[in-house]
């Protein structure tokens, strides 16, 4: 009797199991792609960094990124490419790290002194832009955005 309850529970942890390893799969394969390719940087010293957000209350704060990457420049141009993004509004913030320190440098009132950009060309009145104006939506498929940094 022993034997039969052992294989009955053995069996049942067996199907929780497969369960759930169908369920990550599956969860997986519903993700998609964003590929960011930046235009427009002025000079080939340092790297190029792109934050992505999917919160409207941290864009475009630093520190505050769902995922953030820095990539190498060729001829003016860059492309960053963002794997498993979850379905859902996302904003991105780009910026021409020219000291390859992995942060915007800012002057005494805070306005950038290296290249900026946000996805959509959304554009800030006093301030960064808004994320409303640089969300796009990603779902299961290759979302490809450009952004253009503009030096002020």
């Amino acid at each position: 009797m022993l034997k039969i309850h052992t294989i009955a529970v053995a069996a049942v942890v067996a199907i929780f199991v497969s369960a759930f390893s169908l369920g990550v799969i599956a969860e997986e394969t519903y993700t998609g792609v964003i590929a960011v390719q930046i235009v427009g940087v002025k000079d080939l010293g340092g790297k190029v960094c792109v934050a992505v957000y999917n919160d409207a209350d941290s864009y475009p704060d630093a520190g505050k990124h769902w995922r953030f990457v820095c990539g190498d420049i060729k001829d003016g141009k860059s492309l960053l490419v963002f794997k498993n993004v979850p379905p859902g509004d996302y904003a991105a913030f780009a910026f021409h790290d020219a000291d390859a320190n992995g942060k915007l440098k800012k002057n005494f009132i805070g306005m950038p002194k290296e290249g900026v950009g946000a996805s959509r060309g959304a554009k800030g009145v006093m301030g960064p832009p808004k994320f409303k104006d640089a969300k796009f939506q990603v779902g299961t498929e290759r979302k490809a955005i450009r952004i253009r940094l503009k030096y002020l």
